[in-house]
């Protein structure tokens, strides 16, 4: 009996109509039967759809055999939708416990970007042990991805879109977010132990530093002209935004800023040398004079600088 119901309940449904009235209210007609709860996913899904998550699960297990992670590409279409609705269902916690196991268990990565941020991380960390900074140049050709990444988070920082997390993250490690600065407290660092050789900061323009302390000379001169200028004009409004910026940054086109001043005065930094070498013979002829008596300076080991001086005056 059972059986011939069966059989024509299967036969009514292939030709898309339903089956007599005697055999539909059956209450042991097999057609209209409730799925069972072992048919039904956690999620409410029956189990035509749980066969076809397990068979994307069942990809995506081959994909990770084959590539060694859960990052699936959007080339791989159905399996590619398929991950991304996962993290969707899972970051709006309409996951099933069950499922997120299964995921996490064979390690898929439910938030790719930070994921891709650490492995980006650790290649940075690494950059640093071989070459002891992290000045990583944009196409660095060993990591062409990584001189990438550097750059992006330069410019994350810069229009302040990077979280405080990650900044300490990359400040803990040494990560230079402005460049420039970096590269200027570099020659600075190398400014203090030619001072520290010689005595003072007066740097041939011919040695490598040459040109930097020249430059110094030179971008600190129209700062000062740029301030004066910025005083005389705003002598009424001293405490006006322009007046501020003069004080706190760099006015005009100068690279030159007032802790930039403070860290070259710090080391004794002569800002003319013409000046500077002017004042010391000026010195040495007084002191020829309280020797001497007079002001008529004959050649002398210790005083030909002072003498060549003296004669072009």
């Amino acid at each position: 009996m059972i059986g011939s119901l069966r059989t024509v309940c299967q036969s009514a449904n292939r030709r898309g109509r339903r089956a007599p009235h005697m055999f539909s209210v059956a209450k042991f007609s097999t057609c209209n039967q409730s799925p069972s709860a072992d048919d039904i996913t956690n999620d409410g899904k029956s189990t035509t759809a749980s066969i076809a998550w397990t068979g994307r699960y069942d990809e995506l297990k081959q994909y990770i055999d084959k590539e060694g992670n859960t990052l699936v590409p959007r080339e791989y279409k159905a399996l590619g939708r398929w991950v991304d609705r996962q993290r969707n269902l899972h970051k709006s916690d309409d996951l099933s416990p069950e499922r997120v196991k299964q995921l996490t268990d064979v390690g898929f990565v439910f938030e790719p970007h930070e994921t891709l941020w650490l492995e980006r991380f650790n290649q940075l960390l690494g950059y640093i042990k071989e070459h002891g900074d992290a000045l990583v140049p944009q196409e660095y050709e060993e990591n062409i991805s990584l001189g990438h990444w550097v750059q992006k988070q330069r410019y994350k920082y810069k229009t302040n879109t990077i979280s405080e997390e990650r900044i300490q993250q990359l400040i803990d490690v040494g990560f230079v977010f402005d460049v420039l600065e970096a590269q200027w407290l570099e020659k600075f660092a190398q400014l203090k132990i030619y001072r520290s050789k010689f005595g003072d900061t007066l740097v041939p323009r011919q040695h490598a530093l040459g040109s930097w302390v020249w430059w110094q000379r030179r971008e600190y001169k129209a700062f000062m002209e740029k301030k004066l200028e910025g005083e005389s004009q705003n002598l009424k409004t001293a405490n006006s935004a322009i007046d501020a910026d003069t004080t706190n940054s760099s006015p005009g086109k100068s690279g030159m800023t007032e802790e930039r001043i403070r860290l070259l005065e710090s080391e004794d930094f002569i800002w003319d040398p013409k000046e500077y070498l002017w004042n010391l013979r000026f010195e040495e002829l007084r002191e020829w004079i309280t020797l001497n008596g007079h002001g008529a300076i004959t050649c002398g080991k210790n005083y030909s600088s002072l003498e060549l001086w003296a004669s072009r005056q």
